[in-house]
């Protein structure tokens, strides 16, 4: 019977890592080889299901806790009413920045990828 000072599942509820070092620093205490041999046996098997038990632990953790958060209705981002064509000269005779922010390059970066595809006979859809 445990101690009333003590809780009842007692290490249970430790830190993993902190039960796992005193295990291995543990001393043991019989003298005679096959009971310590035993005995290190039976420390190595406690700190293997120690040490399995908290990365079972935290993986669980890593899986459950993001779906415990407020999931919120997805917020439309292309919400334009212009055609492609449109919404590129949009693009193209807009804010610098806006361009580059929906297709990664600079104005004169699409233009000059425009002539090349000109060039080499691909024609505007």
């Amino acid at each position: 019977m445990q101690p009333p000072d003590q809780p009842l599942l007692g290490p249970l509820f430790t830190n993993p890592l902190t039960l796992y070092q005193q295990l291995l620093t543990a001393p043991c205490t019989q003298s005679t080889g096959q009971n310590l041999q035993q005995l290190v046996v039976h420390k190595q098997i406690i700190c293997y299901i120690v040490l399995l038990t908290s990365i079972l632990i935290a993986a669980t953790a890593q899986v459950v806790l993001p779906l415990g958060q407020i999931c919120r209705a997805p917020e439309p981002y292309h919400t334009s009413a212009l055609s492609g064509h449109e919404w590129v000269m949009k693009l193209i005779v807009g804010h610098p920045e806006h361009i580059h922010c929906e297709l990664g390059m600079h104005v004169h970066v699409f233009e000059s990828l425009i002539n090349e595809l000109h060039a080499l006979g691909h024609t505007d859809s």
